[in-house]
Formats: C-alpha cells, sequence, structure tokens
C-alpha cells in the first residue's frame, strides 16, 4: 500500500509507518516521494487529502514538507478542492502548511469562489481568515458574492459582505442586487433585503449575526502572519462551544466515564469538537466530576485505552492545555489526580494475610466488607478487564497491548453494578473474583484461596496504567517556545501508532 491508497482509505497506521519510513530517506528524495502524484489525475497524497477533508492527514503531511499548492492535471490545487468540498478546518490546516489561498484555477476561479458556489460559509470564514481576497472575478466576470447570490446561499452572501465583499461591481448579468431581483423566491427575497441594508449602510453594518447563529463557525487560526491580514467581525470569533449540542456533550462524557469507547468515538467523529469542551458527569460508581473534558477523565481514571482514543481527535497543543488541569481540575481535591487502585490492591492484601494467620471468618469478613467496596469504586475500564469475555487473569495479561478492549461489564450474576447474588448487589453481601476462569465469578461471604492471584493482576494493570500516565504527563509538559517540533510529533497519526 502507498501512501495515496493509505490515506484514500483512511488508515492513520499505515500512513505513519509509511512517513516515518520516508525520514530516513534524503531530504530531496523524501520530498519527492512525499509529493509523488497518482499517474491518472496526477493528484498528490496532499490532494487526497484535502479533498477528503482528512486534517490529521494534512498536518502530518505538512510538517514533513509536502508542497501545499501542487495542483493535479486539471489544475485544481488542494486547498481549491478543500474549500469546493466545504472543509474549513483543512483549509486552514492548508494554509498553515503554506498553501497559497488566492491561487485561482481554470477560468480564473479562486477557492473563495469555489466555497460561495456551494455556499459553504466555515470554509469562507477560514479563507478570509487565512488572507483571501473576496472580490477576484472568474474570466466572465461573476464574483464570489454574485455567484452566492445566483445560487440563493443567504448566509454566504451575508458573511462576504461583511468582510469586504464589493456589492457595487457590475457584470454581464448586472450587479448582484440586480442577479438577486430575478427569479424571486423566499431565499432572493432574504439576499435583496440583505443588500438593499448594505447599500443603505444601515448601521453601517450587516446584521448577519442572527442569520449566523444556527451555522457552525470555524475559530480563527493562530498565526503570526495574521496582522497584516483584514480583522474579521467580532461576532465571527464564536467560542467553539456554540459548535457543541450541550445534549451531545451530556452523552460523550457519560459514555466516556462508562468505557462505552465505541458510542464515545462514533459521537467524536460526528463532532470532534466535543474533545475541547468540559461539563459534569457522574461516573458508575456514584462519583461526581465538575467541569472536567472526556480526555481529562479518561486520564484521571486511568484508561488508557479511552484515552488514547481521544487523542486521535483531539491536537497536541488542545491536549497540553487539558493537561494542566490534571492536578488543578476541580475534581482533584475530592477524588485524587487518578483513580486509586491501591484501594481494592489493599483490600486484597488484608484478606490473604488473614488467610495466611488461620482467621477464615475474618478473611471473609474483610472480603465481603473491603474487596466488594473497593470493586464497587473502580473504573469502567478496570471492569472491562475483570469482564473480559476470553481472557481469564490468570496467566497474567499483556496489558499494554493496543489491542481493543471488550468494554463487557457482564458477570455469571448480571452486570457488574447491578448484579444481585443471594439477594443483594456487589458492594453489599458478595465481591468479584476472576483468576483462571473464563467468565467473571460472584462470591458470596467467603474470600477465595490461593495465593492472591487476582491481586497480583490488579497491581500489574495499576503500574502500567499509572506508568501510561506518567508518560502521558510528560509528553504534554508545556515546550519551550523556542523548542522546535520534531516531524510528526503534532501529527494525530503519530498517536494512533503508539
Amino acid at each position: 500500500m502507498n501512501l495515496i491508497e493509505a490515506i484514500k482509505q483512511n488508515n492513520p497506521e499505515e500512513v505513519c509507518r509509511l512517513l516515518n519510513l520516508l525520514q530516513s530517506d534524503p531530504d530531496a528524495l523524501k520530498k519527492k516521494k512525499i509529493d509523488e502524484a497518482d499517474t491518472e489525475d496526477g493528484r498528490s497524497s496532499l490532494f487526497w487529502a484535502a479533498a477528503l477533508g482528512y486534517v490529521h492527514f494534512i498536518v502530518a503531511l505538512g510538517q514533513a514538507g509536502a508542497d501545499a499548492n501542487k495542483p493535479d492535471k486539471q489544475g485544481t490545487t488542494p486547498l481549491f478542492i478543500a474549500a469546493y468540498n466545504g472543509h474549513a478546518e483543512a483549509v486552514t490546516a492548508l494554509s498553515v502548511a503554506g498553501a497559497d489561498v488566492n491561487i485561482p484555477i481554470g477560468d480564473n476561479v479562486t477557492p473563495v469562489y469555489g466555497a460561495a458556489y456551494n455556499g459553504h460559509v466555515k470554509a469562507i470564514i477560514a479563507l478570509v481568515a487565512a488572507g483571501a481576497n473576496v472580490n477576484t472575478a472568474k474570466n466572465s466576470g461573476l464574483t464570489p458574492l454574485i455567484i452566492a447570490v445566483l445560487n440563493a446561499h443567504v448566509t454566504a452572501v451575508a458573511i462576504l459582505l461583511e468582510v469586504g465583499a464589493d456589492a457595487s461591481i457590475k457584470t454581464k448579468r448586472g450587479t448582484a442586487l440586480d442577479c438577486a431581483l430575478r427569479g424571486i423566491t423566499p431565499k432572493k427575497m432574504a439576499i435583496i433585503r440583505l443588500l438593499e441594508a448594505h447599500f443603505k449602510q444601515h448601521s453601517n453594518k450587516i446584521k448577519a449575526a442572527a442569520v449566523l447563529s444556527k451555522e457552525a463557525v470555524l475559530p480563527l487560526p493562530n498565526r503570526t502572519e495574521q496582522k497584516n491580514r483584514p480583522i474579521l467581525p467580532q461576532f465571527l470569533c464564536v467560542p467553539s462551544a456554540s459548535t457543541v449540542d450541550a445534549n451531545d456533550l451530556k452523552k460523550f462524557l457519560r459514555w466516556v466515564a462508562e468505557g462505552e469507547q465505541d458510542k464515545a468515538e462514533a459521537i467524536l467523529k460526528s463532532n470532534h469538537k466535543l474533545t475541547l469542551m468540559s461539563g459534569d458527569v457522574m461516573d458508575l460508581s456514584k462519583r461526581t466530576f465538575t467541569d472536567i473534558t472526556g480526555f481529562q477523565y479518561a486520564v484521571w481514571a486511568l484508561d488508557w485505552h479511552m484515552w488514547t482514543m481521544i487523542r486521535k481527535y483531539l491536537s497536541d497543543d488542545d491536549a497540553r492545555e487539558q493537561a494542566q488541569g490534571f492536578k488543578t481540575g476541580a475534581w482533584v481535591q475530592q477524588h485524587g489526580v487518578h483513580a486509586n487502585l491501591n484501594i481494592l490492591i489493599q483490600a486484597y492484601q488484608t484478606t490473604i494475610d488473614l488467610q495466611k494467620a488461620s482467621k477464615y471468618t475474618e478473611s471473609n469478613t474483610a472480603w465481603v466488607q473491603q474487596v466488594r467496596e473497593a470493586q464497587f469504586l473502580l473504573p469502567a475500564h478496570v471492569v472491562n478487564e475483570y469482564c473480559h469475555p476470553t481472557r481469564a487473569f490468570y496467566p497474567l495479561p499483556n496489558f499494554k497491548n493496543a489491542v481493543v478492549l471488550p468494554r463487557s461489564r457482564i458477570t455469571d450474576e448480571g452486570e457488574w453494578f447491578r448484579a444481585l447474588c443471594f439477594g443483594d448487589k456487589l458492594g453489599n453481601k458478595f465481591a468479584v473474583y476472576r483468576g483462571m476462569r473464563l467468565q467473571c465469578v460472584g462470591w458470596s461471604g467467603a474470600a477465595p484461596g490461593g495465593d492472591g492471584g487476582d491481586q497480583k493482576t490488579v497491581s500489574f494493570l495499576a503500574v502500567s496504567r499509572v506508568e501510561q500516565r506518567e508518560a502521558l504527563v510528560t509528553e504534554l509538559k508545556p515546550r519551550p517556545r523556542s523548542a522546535r517540533r520534531k516531524p510528526y510529533n503534532i501529527c494525530l497519526l503519530q498517536q494512533s501508532c503508539s
């Protein structure tokens, strides 16, 4: 599989592997391979990443030195196809990678024109933020504003007017207002009102904020080159919260806290900005966390599988920012810096010590009272390890294996937190034992014999996850401003391959 095929298949592991292989090549050869295009259309790997809106690939290829302006055989640039397809964040990523936002294709059609043609508001905003000229006309004289009018894209018209589109430009079809007056429809009427208000300079501004209220707006990129570029209206700089539905955030945080990784990733695929938002959540052990992000909860819970998944949708800079709350978050004072698996490990040790002392009644009491209480407090991913459908606790599992963790909470008495045994739930009359068994087993008032196999396994799991958390914290330490990034350090793919 070559680089283009890996990108088309959205295969981050393979793309990461191929890019890392290129690091050993001489610079000239590496660039040639990265910019290599398919033979049929002459489209490079970066072109395909732009066309499909794969921002993580664009960032990686940009870091590797890919030519952000390399056109295909028809002259279409990666940035044009990203804008035409409405991939606003891809537009921003390409601009950061060095793409010229004003390079036209064919009949002098600019990326802004392509975005306006399809009414892609977010793409228009991203282009303007990157320095695009909104008044460049194609050879026939049509401007981005006029094509937006002809295609009845009301919000696109409002945005273009607000960022400086010239409504007085006259073409063979007349001005933008002349075009709006042909074939009156409800949308054209809304455009006419916008244009009339513009010509009258009503309050010196088009009141487009109301029109925008139902549109998702891309935040402006953080680039030093912005200082000489046109300043966008304040209402365009909407916080990312405006693109996140409150119910979706609740679902996302709950699924993260309950270990429902597939559900959490599914909703992230529809809106990865959920990774940026904090909220309140109660986990399965009835602990409440306030003002916490999904990433922060996963790290608190030591849920390596979950935080690794979330990082695919979270930039390194955003991850570093959230890492600042690992020790200072509102939840830390009540629940600690991270989940404490030592409570369960010590409870196991108590039962073992009492058994060795032939104090079997006391051992059984400690099993029911201490072990079961500690098991009720376990984060979901530890419960998932206990309830793994095909793997026992002995022989000792490799908890650093990146294979998918089955997210089951089923014991032989039912779901972990709701199972009934001898008329009561976990935490009241029984604790759970795994050992060499292929299924979890609920034990009633007696501690299992043996040499503490579950304790050894939980101890190894705890050590593994704490080490992974410490490595993450080290990785996410704020970098000195003068520090140069190594290739792919900001690449989301690197997280997928770790």
